[in-house]
């Protein structure tokens, strides 16, 4: 009976004997011939490696395996968290990233944004500040004695990949996913095989005979190699553990397996969603992000369940991107994932999305035109220092439309809404002055102060060569002071920078929250309330959370007022109901007292910051509640929603524990962290009515999400079953995040972190039914086409070679070698084992 031999990696420590550093040259050499010819059982000699383990990590499965198509450069590119893989024929070449240094502006509690140099007159000062890059190692493995093999694709991914930078000729649109790799025929009867699985990323030299597999050698080059008192050979990088090859061991019979990977088709989203939903439980929780840091700061759900979440993440480059990454509803698949950006930084800062599945963002980029991949409007030219970055993509995740908004200082977007017709809701940071800011109709048309909140309203077909008239509105709302924040960062010179967020309704009213220092003399117009109506017209001090709404035409406010008292409040998210009330989550440390508090969800302030949770009245002239949510640490809403009963859905941060914070119901009733003031996600849904003296009473449910580092929420959405989408930060890792424990059998995109911090994408309702049993692998999604303007460069799609069965069945454990035939079907195979923290 014909038995394979593989070779195996493990993590366990190093038995030094030297190191060689530069290049080495390993083959399967004579000893492997030797030692399958011969029936002994118990050979007197290590049998020689074939190959080297690399030193790197992608996950299992592999999250990104993409088919360049590129006429030159590399054919495949394997994307991880921590590290990228790059294949062409001749060889690979792994860039390993290393930790980068925290940004404490990343961390400051509760608020998403910008971090700014301040100028001696206290503006805002230049570009932004780009955060420290990431250090990486390189090593190229180069095939030795090889044949010049094109790599193939053993079968495909519903997942497909776009990344847009520079000139639309340049651009990558409609990249499939492989499952894994081929070389067939590298050497002479000898295939290399690339193939992901439970214990990471493996390489796999397979033969026909011994004597065809001492043909094939490795070169590696860079990076150290060790060889161990037992025989053993290793390969490491500076930013990895080195993983060790044990020797060979005879295994069971090997199958003749037609099919390579199984995994889950996509459900019916409805088909396991309960009646009511507490969410209470988590139904999936993952991680995504390219090596280097990430950031998740917006999320949208379509009428599928599909979520679409956008952010800042470390392109191949080394700089910043925005990014659109698409979740499939199984939360164990992505649709797609678009990486765009320039030269310099790029972010999303919010998402939304229509009934198509057409997504619609908007961040900030301070790149040129010359290398953001601009596309129709609304402005196809740079304004200076930070612009606003909007865009539409498809359904495929291609670029329908992407431009600018903005003026000739700082300026980006942070909430972004999207009506029936296709028309864009923008807010955000605006320190240009109408001279150079695309200005119309209103709501204010001067702008009043050191920095202004804008609203802007964009046409569904944004192609004008003039910006102003690809608005249908576009103004200011402030006073004399700052009306967005603008903070010190500790232990730095420099501020952070960050404005509220927006809600919709049906009727094209816009609702507004936000911060700010400029009293009621001159909020919200520069000439102060005049005869305006609101929930509270006199300015408490320091910091006081606004809230406005605008109307539909954008030339004037129809209400406005603050929610603050002599402490510092920020009014961060916001949601609108189908009655007009309108619900505001922030956080605060005013006294009862001066900041008036009304009905609850918490009538006492419990710590050093608390979550502010606010809903007004729909005419605007007054409060329905305002009170606090926390516990003696410091807490914070970030994003807020509202469901159909008027129940207002808080995310943000919390590093108050348990013994405080008024937990019930879930998702996790323990606070996680290791260290102190890390902290967790805070995910609370207040009741409608929250006037019981009990603040347990007033909560549906109040927990965590998080692991041992920092976790931290800022924005969440809801789908038509009331199931509850959560996205944010995270540093943690897979054996603690999201419950303190790891997710376990829990569905995710994404396993683990790459060290310096990922989006974390979240589902959280009651529990469903187990997942169907494995299938079949889905066949090679069809190509779909993009926008008519944009001509993709042509991709040559690889086939799988069919001139070997596989075997991909769990390798057993090491027995007492048999008897061989004089002929053996050998597997070499190279495991990359989880890097370590």
């Amino acid at each position: 009976m014909f038995q394979r031999l593989v070779l195996r990696l493990c993590l366990t420590p190093l038995l030094t004997a030297g190191a060689v550093l530069g290049s080495a040259i390993v083959a399967g050499g004579a000893a492997h011939a030797g030692a399958a010819a011969t029936a002994d059982p118990h050979p007197a000699q290590p049998i020689a490696p074939s190959a080297f383990a690399l030193p790197v990590v992608l996950e299992a499965p592999a999250p990104l395996l993409v088919a360049r198509g590129a006429a030159t450069g590399p054919l495949f590119t394997a994307y991880g968290s921590r590290a990228r893989l790059d294949f062409d024929a001749a060889g690979v070449t792994i860039t390993q990233y290393g930790p980068r240094p925290p940004d404490l502006a990343g961390r400051l509690k509760g608020m998403d944004g910008l971090r700014f140099r301040r100028g001696a007159d206290g503006d805002l000062l230049g570009a932004p500040v780009p955060p420290s890059a990431a250090p990486t190692a390189r090593q190229r493995w180069s095939f030795s004695g090889a044949r010049s093999v094109r790599p193939r694709a053993l079968g495909w991914l519903p997942t497909r990949f776009n990344r847009l930078h520079g000139p639309q000729s340049t651009w990558e649109l409609d990249r499939p996913c492989a499952t894994g790799l081929i070389y067939a025929g590298l050497w002479e009867g000898v295939d290399l095989l690339v193939t992901p699985g439970a214990q990471g990323m493996a390489l796999t030299l397979r033969a026909d005979s011994a004597a065809e597999l001492a043909q094939a050698g490795i070169q590696v080059d860079g990076g150290s190699t060790t060889v161990t008192a037992t025989g053993a050979v290793a390969v490491t990088l500076p930013y990895g553990p080195v993983a060790e090859w044990q020797g060979l061991a005879p295994t069971g019979p090997a199958s003749h397996a037609t099919r390579l990977l199984t995994f889950l088709p996509e459900a019916d989203p409805h088909s396991r969603r309960p009646a009511v939903v507490q969410a209470t439980g988590f139904l999936y929780a993952g991680q995504w992000g390219l090596p280097g840091a990430d950031r998740g700061l917006g999320i949208a759900v379509d009428p599928s369940g599909a979520a679409y979440i956008t952010g800042e993440t470390s392109d191949e480059d080394e700089d910043l991107d925005a990014y659109v990454v698409k979740v499939n509803p199984d939360g164990a698949t992505l649709g797609y994932v678009t990486i765009l950006g320039g030269d310099d930084y790029d972010a999303g800062y919010d998402i939304d999305v229509d009934a198509a599945g057409q997504a619609y963002f908007g961040g900030a980029t301070s790149s040129g035109q010359a290398t953001l991949p601009v596309l129709m409007g609304p402005d196809l030219t740079y304004n200076g220092n930070t612009d606003t970055l909007v865009g539409k993509l498809d359904a495929g995740g291609k670029p329908v439309y992407l431009g600018y908004v903005g003026g000739e200082d700082a300026d980006f977007a942070e909430g972004i809404r999207v009506d029936g017709a296709g028309q864009v809701y923008l807010e955000g940071v605006a320190q240009s002055t109408e001279l150079s800011f695309p200005v119309r109709e209103g709501p204010d048309l001067t702008h009043n102060g050191a920095t202004d909140c804008f609203v802007a309203k964009i046409r569904a077909q944004p192609d004008d060569r003039q910006p102003a008239r690809n608005m249908v509105y576009a103004g200011y709302i402030g006073g004399a002071d700052h009306d967005i924040g603008v903070f010190d960062i500790p232990g730095s010179s420099d501020v952070f920078v960050t404005a509220g967020h927006i809600a919709l309704d049906e009727a094209g009213n816009l609702y507004v929250s936000g911060m700010t220092r400029s009293r009621q003399d001159s909020f919200p117009d520069g000439d102060g309330f005049g005869a305006l109506r609101g929930p509270d017209r006199t300015f408490g001090g320091f910091w006081d959370a606004f809230i406005a709404k605008v109307e539909p035409d954008g030339k004037r406010l129809a209400w406005a007022g603050y929610a603050g008292g002599n402490g510092e409040e920020h009014g961060n998210g916001v949601g609108v109901d189908q009655s007009g009330a309108v619900y505001i989550s922030g956080n605060t440390n005013s006294p009862p007292l001066s900041l008036g508090v009304k009905v609850g969800p918490d009538l006492t302030p419990n710590g050093k910051t608390d979550a502010l949770a606010v809903k007004v009245a729909p005419d605007g002239g007054s409060f329905v509640y305002l009170g606090y949510l926390g516990g003696k640490g410091d807490d914070a809403g970030s994003g807020a929603t509202v469901t159909a009963d008027g129940e207002l859905i808080i995310v943000g941060y919390t590093d108050s524990g348990e013994d405080s914070l008024p937990v019930v119901g879930g998702p996790d009733l323990t606070y996680n962290d290791a260290t102190v003031g890390d902290g967790d996600v805070l995910v609370a849904r207040v009741k409608a009515d929250p006037s019981d003296p009990d603040p347990v009473a007033n909560l549906v449910h109040c927990g965590y999400v998080g692991g041992t580092v920092y976790d931290q929420g800022f924005w969440l959405d809801l789908d038509a079953a009331g199931n509850l989408y959560l996205v944010g930060d995270t540093e943690s890792g897979a054996d603690s995040f999201p419950n303190g424990e790891g997710r376990g059998a829990v569905a995710g995109v994404w396993p683990d972190n790459g060290g310096a911090g990922d989006a974390f994408i979240v589902k959280l309702g009651e529990p469903q039914l187990p997942h169907p049993s494995p299938t079949a692998p889905l066949p090679e999604p069809s190509p779909s086409t993009g926008p008519p303007s944009v001509t993709p460069p042509a991709t040559t799609v690889p086939e799988p070679s069919a001139t070997r069965s596989i075997d991909l069945t769990p390798t057993a454990q090491p027995t007492a070698p048999t008897a061989q035939p004089t002929v053996l079907p050998v597997l070499y195979r190279i495991f990359l084992p989880w890097l370590e923290r």
